[in-house]
This record gives structure tokens, C-alpha cells and sequence, in this order.
């Protein structure tokens, strides 16, 4: 059996919830709020982003780790600043930096 002849990458996709990321589910819940208070279906979003509908799903599901490129497109779609979803979350260096007291 030959597998991957291509040498295509692909997403890591996490099946077990037990291994899923605890900032990837509330990134992914972020997204889905979002999506909804806009009144957006997975599959107009995922055509505005010219993205499939299912790899928009497993990000909203965390069990698919997106690129920095792939959020910043799907914030484009949303009409939002990536900022607004990684607030609080352990990625958000501002979140849990304490302010330095030296000045230079």
C-alpha cells in the first residue's frame, strides 16, 4: 500500500476530545458564536474564505489546530480582528505577561 505519494501535509486532527486542546475548543466555540450572531451557515462562511465546510467545522469542534493564516481568513469572513478571538487564551502573550517594572 502506498500512502501519502504526494507528500500532501495535512491539518493535525485531534479524534480523541480527551486530547483536544482546552484554547483550540474555546478558539473554536469563539468562532461559532460569531459565525451565528452573524447569521452565517458553515457553508457560506466556508465559501466567502473559498474554505470547505468541514475543515470550518473541526476548528469550531477544536479538534483541528489552525494556521495563523487560516484564522486571519476566517476573521475575514467574519468581519472581526483575530485579536477579539485569541483574547484570554494561554497563545495571547498579552494575557499573562506581568508588567515589567525596569525602564530603561
Amino acid at each position: 500500500m502506498i500512502e501519502n505519494i504526494f507528500n500532501i501535509r495535512k491539518f493535525p486532527v485531534m479524534v480523541d476530545p480527551k486530547e483536544r486542546n482546552p484554547d483550540l475548543v474555546i478558539l473554536g466555540e469563539r468562532i461559532k458564536k460569531v459565525r451565528l450572531e452573524k447569521g452565517l451557515t458553515l457553508k457560506t462562511l466556508a465559501h466567502s474564505i473559498r474554505k470547505d465546510a468541514q475543515s470550518i467545522s473541526r476548528v469550531e469542534m477544536g479538534k483541528l489546530n489552525p494556521t495563523y493564516l487560516y484564522l486571519l481568513e476566517v476573521c475575514k469572513g467574519l468581519d472581526i480582528n483575530v485579536s477579539e478571538l485569541l483574547k484570554g487564551l494561554s497563545i495571547d502573550d498579552n494575557s499573562e505577561q506581568p508588567e515589567s517594572s525596569s525602564s530603561i
